[in-house]
């Protein structure tokens, strides 16, 4: 196991720490860092929970230096870290901190998501609400930025930003401060993922720009939704695009413009003029 010891250094977070720990206590799922137990004892607490032996998300992302994840390999994971924060949600508890570094995979390659410590418990007739800007600024929802009523609409933004960061390499507006960044996050789109990798499908690019879409309506309207979009992209035939130029009988004709090719997964098929699947 690994213990957590809420020392008197962390005077003014011991509510916040114990608030981790009784809002992951309540969960039980595979890809959530199980607690054991919480107890006191010479005027501290300590917190039992399990121990996870591997690295986190943010370190393997690192160490494939601007390499992105294969598709299949993102849209896994994805499935797997949107069905335990479905999990949390069913049980009243938002994360607020989703992050690759809030996020290990184990030795046998399964993410487990840990560290609920700005989480906050809701009910059916309480939405959480905070003045303070949590949670990782690249990884914030605007919603969060702003200091707005937050729900699981949240998790879902944060989740879309690692999906991206898994299939690019990198993060959105990489080439400013985390402060200049989140300001671009409150009024600019993020750019699309085909844009920087343009070997990720169109579906999968659609799913990441609804799931981080800056107005919190027009995301999914819960992690279940999302888990099974990011199901569907799976499993079902993909659809991607690259720009050519047609050229009949291999002759060249200076008249005939750059068209998008569709095909699906890599099986070729007729240019120009193509249609979503």
């Amino acid at each position: 196991v690994a213990i957590k010891v809420l020392l008197q250094s962390n005077e003014g977070k011991e509510i916040t720490l114990l608030q981790e720990a009784k809002a992951a206590a309540r969960l039980s799922h595979g890809n959530i860092v199980q607690i054991y137990d919480i107890f006191e004892e010479g005027n501290k607490t300590f917190i039992v929970m399990e121990y996870v032996r591997g690295k986190s998300l943010k370190q393997l992302i690192s160490a494939q230096e601007g390499t992105p994840f294969t598709e299949q390999r993102a849209l896994q994971l994805g499935m797997k870290l949107a069905s335990a924060l479905n999990h949390a949600h069913l049980n009243g508890v938002i994360h607020r901190d989703i992050k690759p570094d809030n996020i290990i995979i184990d030795q046998d390659g399964e993410p487990k998501i840990t560290d609920f410590g700005i989480a906050r418990v809701s009910n059916d007739t309480t939405i959480v609400h905070t003045d303070e800007i949590l949670g990782s600024l690249r990884y914030s929802s605007p919603e969060q930025l702003r200091g707005a009523i937050i729900d699981e609409r949240a998790d879902i933004f944060s989740l879309g930003i690692v999906l991206f960061e898994m299939l690019t390499g990198t993060m959105p507006f990489p080439d400013d401060s985390p402060v200049t960044a989140a300001f671009k996050k409150l009024k600019e789109d993020l750019p699309s993922v085909i844009s920087i990798n343009p070997e990720v499908s169109i579906q999968t690019d659609a799913i990441i720009a609804k799931a981080s879409d800056r107005d919190p309506k027009k995301r999914y309207a819960n992690m279940n939704e999302f888990y099974y979009a990011l199901a569907g992209a799976l499993d079902s035939p993909k659809t991607y695009y690259k720009d050519t130029v047609v050229l009949p009988n291999n002759q060249v004709n200076p008249k005939v413009s750059p068209q998008i090719e569709y095909h699906r997964d890599e099986t070729p098929t007729s240019s120009g003029g193509g249609k979503f699947f």
